[in-house]
């Protein structure tokens, strides 16, 4: 795509009026999913297994101008048209200007919350396209692409326990945010996977202490503990890997 249309267009993006529509999206979508979550919360089997409060995000400039660049999106069609009608095109194709995600405490609980999701969107009117490929590791995730007549832009949802969130962002900021050429590279991966591993096994003695319940208020705090430990042992990883990137 050309560089210069993609500089009008995210000119034009970084509007206020724009983002004021973005931002709008953003808060009705997300009062939709929580009430979602509120009510998958109130029922037994869910009870506890799934964060109160959906997170979401509004794609960044710079995060867009890479991405059009790096996919070449539209080209044919964007390149003789006016900045106004290129940002039309961005509206309606991209599909990720406002993203969201659902935590949840186990990874086993993914694939249930996110049938129920896209069972409820469904009542609700909205076209739901479920990304069937695997991440970039070949680790399957929880993601789908909502639409809705009346709304002006597309958006995703993902579904995520919070430990596979954390690792996420690691390998993200290790792997994929990494230099153009690493030589190390390879040795970063087989790194990240064992941590993978570990968060894994750390999910299964998650599921143990939440089952075996006993006091209630204790097992919060087991839980909690758990958690803080391992975002802190993922904090330590990020800092060693960015040690051996320099």
């Amino acid at each position: 795509m050309d560089e210069q249309v993609i500089n009008k267009i995210i000119d034009l993006y970084k509007k206020e009026e724009f983002q004021t529509k973005l931002e709008k999206q953003r808060n009705d979508i997300e009062s939709e999913l929580d009430n979602f979550i509120k009510r998958l919360s109130n029922e037994p089997n869910y009870n506890k297994k799934i964060k109160e409060k959906v997170v979401s995000r509004i794609k960044t400039s710079d995060s867009l101008s890479e991405k059009l660049k790096r996919k070449n999106y539209f080209s044919e069609e964007i390149v003789n048209s006016s900045p106004s009608e290129a940002l039309n095109l961005l509206k309606s194709k991209i599909r990720d200007l406002i993203g969201f995600r659902i935590n949840c405490y186990f990874k086993e609980d993914e694939k249930v919350i996110f049938k129920e999701l896209e069972s409820y969107l469904i009542d609700k009117s909205f076209q739901v396209d479920i990304d069937q490929d695997p991440q970039k590791n070949g680790h399957p995730i929880f993601k789908m692409h909502c639409s809705k007549e009346k709304l002006d832009f597309n958006f995703e949802i993902q579904v995520k326990s919070l430990l596979h969130d954390v690792w996420g962002e690691v390998e993200h900021k290790i792997i994929y945010k990494a230099r153009e050429y690493d030589s190390r590279l390879a040795f970063k991966k087989q790194l990240i996977e064992s941590l993978w591993k570990i968060i894994e096994g750390t999910d299964e003695q998650l599921i143990k202490i939440f089952e075996s319940r006993g006091d209630e208020q204790k097992t919060k705090k087991e839980l909690f503990y758990i958690i803080t430990s391992k975002k802190k042992m993922m904090k330590n990883w990020l800092n060693i890997m960015i040690i051996f990137s320099c």
